[in-house]
Formats: C-alpha cells, structure tokens, sequence
C-alpha cells in the first residue's frame, strides 16, 4: 500500500478510535474500563503511526520530481473501497462476522495471505471483537440485516 493510501486509512482509523472511546465514555463504570484502556493505547499507537506516515509521505512528495496534479490516485480509491465494503458488510452481517469476513478479504487480496493464514486471522478478530465486546461487556453489537430476517 502506498504511502498516501496508508495515511488515509490511519486518518480513518482514528476517526473510528475516537468514536469507540466517545461511545464507552456512555458505559457504566465498570464496563467501560477496558474499552478505554484499549482505547487509549490504540489511539496513541495510531497518532504514532499517523505521524510517522506524514513525515514519508511528505518527504515523499518534496523530492519527488513529478508535479501532483490533484487527481485521485487509484491507491487512494482502494483505501475508499475498502472502506466502503466494510460499512456494507458491517450492515449486512453484522459488526462481529462483517469485520471477520473484511479482515479475510484484505488479508488474502491485499497482503497476499494464503487462505488459511486469513481465514485464521479473520476468526481470532471476529473472536476477539464477540468475546470482548458480547460476552465480556455485554455490549449489543448491530447483529446484520441478514442475520435479523433470518431470527425473525
């Protein structure tokens, strides 16, 4: 991913950080200890790499012979796209099973993952986001469009 896509996606990650520790800021006491705990490490991790994009991209485009001409590049769009097929698979399958099926996605097509690499990884996230956030928390997490007409 190039530089300029990769500073997008973290620009949009901690917009979404943000929105989670504003959200657990309306839990009860106990249960939102450990979505800010999270939270906060996971923003400064963010901000940290955010930053460090920055410093590449625009050392980048200092030295950088060619005159951008403010079109969108296509490593832009795919940051988009990307983006896009997570609201929809959010939507649709819900938060715990979209992000498992999303993480899968990007990991075999993006990263050139094998299959099994992730399909794993895509269940330790989905597994990660179901045990902290359902089971620990009790927190209703959006179940999907598909998944409501089907337990009606």
């Amino acid at each position: 991913m190039k530089a300029r896509a990769e500073v997008l996606f973290t620009v949009f990650l901690v917009l979404v950080i943000v929105t989670f520790l504003v959200t657990a800021i309306g839990y009860n006491p106990v249960a939102r200890r450990m979505p800010l705990i999270v939270g906060v490490f996971a923003l400064a991790s963010a901000l940290v790499h955010l930053t460090t994009g920055l410093t590449k991209t625009l050392g980048r485009m200092a030295s950088a012979d060619q005159e951008n001409d403010g079109t969108l590049r296509w490593q832009d769009a795919e940051v988009c796209v990307w983006l896009l097929v997570l609201v929809g698979v959010v939507y649709l399958f819900g938060v715990v099973v979209g992000t498992g099926l999303l993480t899968v996605g990007f990991n075999r097509f993006v990263a050139r993952r094998p299959w099994t690499g992730a399909l794993l990884f895509g269940a330790v996230v989905a597994g990660v986001l179901w045990l902290t956030f359902v089971r620990m928390l009790a927190v209703n997490l959006h179940a999907g469009l598909l998944f409501e007409v089907l337990l009606r």
